[in-house]
Parts: structure tokens; sequence; C-alpha cells
């Protein structure tokens, strides 16, 4: 019989999956933008907006989280603003507890 990897491991390979996409479609964004004769600043201040709109969503959803896995939230916040947008990544995919499904309501 097949051990299951570890839970964690799981979820730092999603997130590194999900890093990659990201990166991939920012840069595809780039190069279309590039080519439509746009000013080069244009897309360097798109993706530092939406770098900034991620790490706002997860400080937002960490401060509203009554606890998170593995590390303490101060920790998170710390990480979430050095490594943005892949400490967010991280948090989302590792550290974040998603809703109890019996508080659907809420």
């Amino acid at each position: 019989m097949r051990a299951r990897p570890p839970e964690l491991a799981v979820r730092a390979v999603r997130g590194l999956l999900i890093w990659l996409v990201v990166v991939a479609a920012v840069l595809g964004l780039i190069a279309l933008l590039r080519t439509r004769g746009l000013p080069p600043s244009l897309p360097v201040m798109l993706v530092l907006a939406l770098a900034v709109g991620f790490d706002g969503f997860c400080l937002a959803d960490i401060a509203r989280a009554a606890q998170v896995r593995y590390l303490h939230k101060w920790m998170w916040v710390i990480i979430c603003l050095v490594q943005a947008p892949l400490g967010g990544i991280m948090y989302l995919s590792i550290g974040h507890i998603g809703r109890d499904p019996s508080r659907r309501g809420n």
C-alpha cells in the first residue's frame, strides 16, 4: 500500500504551480502590451497594481482569520509583505484555513 504524501508538501507544490502560472501570465501580458505600442511603463504599473491588490487581499484575509496554519499571523503578514506576491500565494496555499462548511450563511 502506497503512503499518501504529507498535506504540507501537496499544498506547497500547489502554491508553487500557481506561482509559475501567474508569472507566465504576467510575462505574456507584458509581451502583449509591448506589441501594442503602449508606453513601456504601463505594464510595470499594471503588474505593481496587481501585486499591491493581491497583497491587500491576503493581508485582509489574515486579519479576518480566526487562526492560521503553521506560523503566527504576524509572521504571515511579514512573509506576504516581503515576498510579494509569492508570500501571498504561499499563505493562501499553506497557511490559510478555509471557512467552516457548517457556517455557510456567514
